[in-house]
Parts: structure tokens; C-alpha cells; sequence
């Protein structure tokens, strides 16, 4: 499971950042590696505890904060 940008690992290790929004990249209930592509590579261990589907339209401001994102759903919706 790759959540993005290296620039997400500080928000993923202090908490800010708990969820990733995916398009076409499946993922499964439990254990899993972050892997952010930085230099060195970042490798951290994760648990995928709840997936939900939904459509970008969906998506709301409490989402994205969950995601790291300050700037509310259009920052999702930009990154989509």
C-alpha cells in the first residue's frame, strides 16, 4: 500500500494523516506497509482497519482532514 508523496511521512507518523483516499488500487482489511518513495526508501508497518467505498462527489471535508489535507475536500478532489 503506497500512500503517496514522501512528504506525507511526518503526517502518517504523527497521527495527523490516518486515511488514503485510493482510485483503482485495491486494498484488504489488515496488516499492511506503507512504502513512501523517498531516498532512502520509508517502509512503515500499518493495519487497514475499516475500508469504505464511495464516490469522489462523496467525499467530504472531514475526509480530507483525516487525510492530512488542511485545505478541505478540494484538496482531495485537485489530487484526483
Amino acid at each position: 500500500m503506497d500512500p503517496g508523496s514522501p512528504r506525507y511521512l511526518e503526517d502518517v507518523r504523527s497521527g495527523v494523516k490516518t486515511r488514503t483516499t485510493r482510485f483503482r488500487d485495491p486494498a484488504q482489511l489488515g496488516p499492511a506497509r506503507l512504502v513512501f518513495e523517498s531516498d532512502p526508501e520509508v517502509v512503515l508497518p500499518a493495519q487497514v482497519a475499516g475500508i469504505r467505498r464511495c464516490l469522489v462527489g462523496d467525499l467530504t471535508d472531514q475526509d480530507a482532514r483525516a487525510e492530512g489535507l488542511s485545505g478541505g475536500i478540494s484538496g482531495i478532489r485537485a489530487a484526483g
